[in-house]
């Protein structure tokens, strides 16, 4: 897929579909994972994400995108404008109103759609806690945290991998107790949704996660 190889090299995309392949050959549970970037939200795409689903008897859906980097600075060649992800958002939900297996939640597909993220930059300047958002909490940073391969200890992606400390120098403790002090308190990334959606217990997160777990391959 062009869109694929644009974003993640050349022969990624082959590279990606020999791995599934292989995944579903020896019966390991599989979902095919996209990215929103300016170069997948289109319907072409979408169909294409959804024949693969077919083919291997599983289910697709999307996040949205990382930074390049870690420190918070958004990948402007890209992160899709706000004006393509609406109406991108909407196409995915009714797919998924199709039966079809996209494996978001309704619930996360609406939150996401109804005010798409404005670039980080300027969001940055307007997260706090009595930000739009707030109607959901996020428990990125006290639930759940991330640890990457540096050592670092930071709550999500957004807030950037070095906002937080180090455990090779703090301990995990000390790196864990910091994260309130990074944390961002509010946006619409539709994967954050639905993992607050489950850790709150909430019907629809409840479900996609029950779904996630039950599913296995024919």
């Amino acid at each position: 897929m062009e869109s694929n190889d644009a974003a993640r090299g050349n022969g990624s995309f082959t590279r990606a579909l020999k791995g599934l392949e292989v995944a579903t050959k020896h019966g390991i549970n599989t979902r095919i994972h996209a990215v929103f970037s300016r170069y997948n939200v289109n319907a072409r795409d979408l169909r294409c994400l959804a024949s693969l689903a077919a083919r291997f008897k599983t289910s697709f859906g999307f996040s949205n995108p990382i930074t390049a980097n870690g420190d918070g600075h958004e990948q402007s060649d890209h992160v899709v404008n706000a004006n393509e992800l609406k109406p991108f958002l909407k196409l995915v939900k009714r797919y998924k109103l199709k039966n079809m297996p996209v494996y978001n939640s309704i619930a996360a597909l609406n939150f996401a759609s109804s005010d798409p993220p404005m670039e980080i930059s300027k969001r940055q300047g307007t997260m706090h806690r009595d930000s739009v958002f707030n109607h959901t909490i996020c428990h990125a940073g006290d639930r759940f945290c991330y640890v990457d391969s540096e050592g670092f200890v930071y709550p999500c992606i957004e807030c950037g991998v070095k906002a937080g400390l180090n455990i090779k120098e703090v301990g995990f403790k000390k790196a864990f107790d910091y994260l309130p002090a990074v944390k961002c308190h509010g946006c619409n990334h539709i994967q954050y949704f639905e993992a607050n959606d489950i850790l709150d217990l909430r019907l629809d997160g409840l479900l996609l996660g029950i779904k996630t777990l039950l599913r296995r391959p024919s």
